[in-house]
């Protein structure tokens, strides 16, 4: 988020953040859908060798995988040099001749990125095996640290184009410290064994599918590119933000619980357990972070402002997209505990068809929001989307893994919104009383909350705050 902020001073709401984020358009849904492929489907297959202590077919099988991505998505990259033109005249209508040259130039560049992106979400998924968690933290802090480093040398002598320059150093530089570890599998072969077909069948209809499902970003970049300068970068920050909080949730949650639901596959008991457990920590955790961001967000975006290129108009604007994106948050984190359940229980190809229907329901309603409310029908359609595939998931898990009692999980969500609700009223009272500096008054209200919060959990939930409580008093005895 820092590089997030550090460009945005630099360049503003602009039209040429605007062309930059609308050239990274098609990249950054491949690197991500990627991502997601690499780790929800290939790190089981890789722990079940694991586990079983079979490193040298683990080996092996990563080492083909490694070339067979490699080649094929050289090929999309190459498909995407030729044909760059064609391309963004389509996704970006809104945008002039002179604009979108240079968004043709950055598009040629950043196809080829895309493929050091890709095999490094292959690295990631091998230290997600063998435990290596720190290094997938350090290392991109590493390489983003690189990437600020030239931006901030180089943007008056390449402007926009110094942060696809950035961006190369720093996934280049990602690729080669995820690399050190394994260098020993690799081997310039792909084996094509029934290993193989059967990762290659679990990994291509889920990026297919989650291809599909990111295209609400192409619709996004579509109708923007006909509004005002600036709607692409605003539309962008908005979900960038909501997203960053989200991961910050789900990271560790979604990591740990995909590889303990991979380990309990066959337990019923057990399987259940953590299903309940980890979906009472996601609720316990975001439902106080959304009463958050409603209520102190906009106070908090003060921070971003270190330039004259952010105006407090901008930081408003800001605002209303982040809440306008909040089921994003909502309905991202519910999915990222559910899901986990499927990939762990092999059963990919529900969760791919589930995001093909909701996908397509949920580009109708965007092109339907947008007609009706302009600018904002965009990230509302995204929210409500989001928050429909949670509850798909949830009565497909009932229906295809193990039943569970909704009335259980409706329960407890009930109560901590209730707990989340009223922890409110303190901070709202007593600000009345705070000197009016925003910074000031947005510590004393967060501080009072989560205090407050704290409190009442501990009074009335007795749950997952007992859980963390044991948690932290065992780490602080050792």
């Amino acid at each position: 988020m820092l590089y997030q902020i550090f460009i945005l001073n630099i360049f503003g709401a602009s039209s040429e953040l605007d062309i930059y984020f609308a050239s990274n358009t098609i990249n950054f849904i491949i690197v991500a859908v990627s991502l997601g492929a690499m780790n929800f489907a290939i790190t089981p297959i890789f722990i079940k060798y694991y586990k079983n202590n079979e490193k040298k077919k683990l080996g092996e099988l990563a080492s083909s995988l490694f070339n067979f991505i490699l080649v094929s998505f050289f090929l999309i990259a190459l498909f995407q040099y030729l044909f760059a033109p064609n391309i963004l005249h389509l996704i970006l209508p809104g945008f002039k001749e002179a604009d979108l040259e240079v968004a043709i130039q950055l598009f040629r560049i950043q196809a080829f990125l895309s493929i050091v992106s890709v095999v490094t979400a292959l690295l990631l998924a091998l230290h997600y095996t063998f435990n290596l968690f720190y290094r997938t933290i350090i290392f991109p802090i590493i390489a983003q640290g690189a990437q600020i480093l030239f931006v901030w040398f180089f943007y008056e002598k390449y402007g926009i184009f110094s942060l696809v320059y950035g961006l190369a150093i720093s996934q280049c530089l990602t690729f080669i410290l995820f690399s050190f570890p394994f260098v020993k599998f690799y081997k310039l072969r792909i084996d094509f064994n029934s290993e193989l077909k059967e990762t290659s069948r679990k990994i291509f209809p889920l990026i297919l599918s989650s291809s599909f499902s990111k295209s609400n970003i192409i619709v996004d970049r579509f109708f923007a590119s006909t509004l005002s300068a600036g709607s692409i970068t605003m539309l962008q920050y908005g979900e960038k933000i909501i997203r960053i909080i989200s991961d910050f949730i789900n990271k560790g949650i979604s990591l740990v619980s995909l590889r303990k639901f991979s380990l309990e596959q066959n337990n019923e008991k057990e399987f259940q357990r953590l299903f309940y457990l980890i979906y009472k920590t996601m609720i316990f955790i975001l439902v106080p972070v959304s009463i958050i961001i409603i209520f102190y967000l906009r106070d908090a975006l003060n921070v971003i402002v270190l330039s004259n290129k952010i105006s407090n108009e901008d930081i408003d604007k800001l605002y209303l997209v982040i809440i306008a994106f909040i089921g994003v948050l909502i309905g991202g984190s519910l999915n990222s505990t559910i899901t986990n359940a499927f990939y762990a229980k092999g059963l990919t190809n529900i969760v791919a068809k589930v995001d093909i229907i909701l996908q397509i329901f949920g580009i109708i309603m965007k092109i339907g929001l947008f007609f009706i409310l302009g600018f904002w029908g965009l990230p509302i359609a995204f929210s409500v989307t989001s928050i429909i595939g949670a509850f798909t998931l949830f009565f497909l898990y009932n229906k295809h893994i193990y039943s569970f009692d909704f009335k259980i999980l409706f329960n407890y969500i009930l109560k901590i919104i209730i707990i989340g609700t009223l922890s409110i009223f303190f901070p709202l009272v007593f600000s009345k009383f705070i000197i009016e500096f925003w910074a000031y008054k947005l510590i004393i209200n967060l501080v009072l909350y989560c205090g407050t919060f704290i409190l009442l959990t501990f009074m009335y939930e007795k749950d997952i705050s007992y859980i963390i409580y044991k948690k932290l008093n065992s780490i602080r005895k050792k």
